[in-house]
């Protein structure tokens, strides 16, 4: 039999009330909480996500400025090696590729730890007499930054803390926040020849510190770490038990005969996680290719 229309009209009205109540039960059950409305689609941002931002980035994203037509713009907030124009085409590089799209070789999963090629090859070109390196220390990454990230997550749980230089890179206190872990600084005093409180060094360290960070050459201030200097961060370092982030990616970069030391070759008796890219060293950030060198000298010598 089919239904009249004043029997569809008041089914309608009777499953409209019916849906009016569930909403009201709804309303009552989930007062005070966060979720997600299919009605409205209001998607609660995650903690991890806010903690997620990038000062630098966010700064250069923020600035809308009209250049002078009659002059060039030189926009010094980013290290872009194509900012003078085409850089020469690395021959060595494209052979690499292009071997490695026609051998087919590459086509699968790789190691999580990076290819075996690619770390002997880092092991060879950072291998020390006083800090030798294998293929078996080198852990490949995205970039230096993800490097840090992943030291930092190796060492630190919700809660500690990880030392960080002052003035320094802001992203440093990104990712450490991003990991619910707290950012305490120590500094460098720059306009007395960028001078280390070691007094103050000391006095930001307690039994939840699991990492200091050492930027040499150090972003943004450029000046050369002193072999004394990062002698006295390995001191401090072995006597709180403190292994050491070193980021070392403008290694390579020094001027007015500034002598660079990588930490790891200063015999130190704590663990050193040194984390470097080719973005800085070869003038490839797009690239996206970064490493972490474990240097454990007790360990190796068991």
């Amino acid at each position: 039999m089919v239904p009249s229309c004043d029997s569809l009209i008041q089914a309608v009205h009777i499953s409209k009330k019916m849906e009016q109540n569930a909403d009201m039960m709804n309303d009552r059950n989930n007062e005070g909480k966060t979720f997600i409305s299919a009605n409205t689609w209001e998607i609660p941002v995650s903690e991890m996500t806010k903690n997620m931002v990038n000062p630098i980035r966010q700064i250069c994203d923020s600035l809308l400025v009209s250049s002078n037509t009659k002059k060039p713009l030189l926009k010094l907030n980013l290290g872009d090696p194509t900012i003078s124009g085409a850089l020469p085409v690395c021959s060595t590089a494209i052979q690499a590729i292009s071997e490695a799209l026609t051998s087919r070789k590459y086509e699968g999963y790789a190691p999580a730890i990076g290819i075996l090629e690619a770390r002997e090859a880092i092991a060879r070109h950072f291998t020390h007499p006083e800090a030798p390196v294998t293929a078996d220390s080198v852990l490949l990454t995205s970039g230096c930054s993800h490097a840090i990230e992943m030291a930092i997550e190796a060492l630190a749980n919700p809660g500690d803390n990880i030392l960080v230089p002052a003035p320094g890179f802001p992203l440093y206190s990104t990712l450490i926040k991003s990991s619910n872990v707290e950012s305490r600084y120590y500094y460098f005093d720059i306009m007395n020849d960028s001078q280390l409180d070691l007094a103050q060094l000391k006095s930001v360290i307690d039994n939840r510190t699991r990492a200091i960070v050492v930027n040499n050459p150090p972003n943004p201030t450029g000046i050369v770490l002193s072999k004394n200097q990062l002698e006295s961060i390995l001191q401090v370092a072995f006597e709180k038990r403190i292994p050491i982030i070193a980021d070392e990616v403008y290694g390579t970069m020094t001027y007015n005969g500034a002598e660079f030391h990588p930490i790891a070759t200063l015999k130190p008796k704590v663990p050193i996680l040194t984390c470097d890219s080719i973005a800085k060293r070869f003038l490839l950030p797009g690239w996206r290719l970064g490493w972490i060198i474990i240097h454990d000298r007790l360990r190796f010598s068991l």
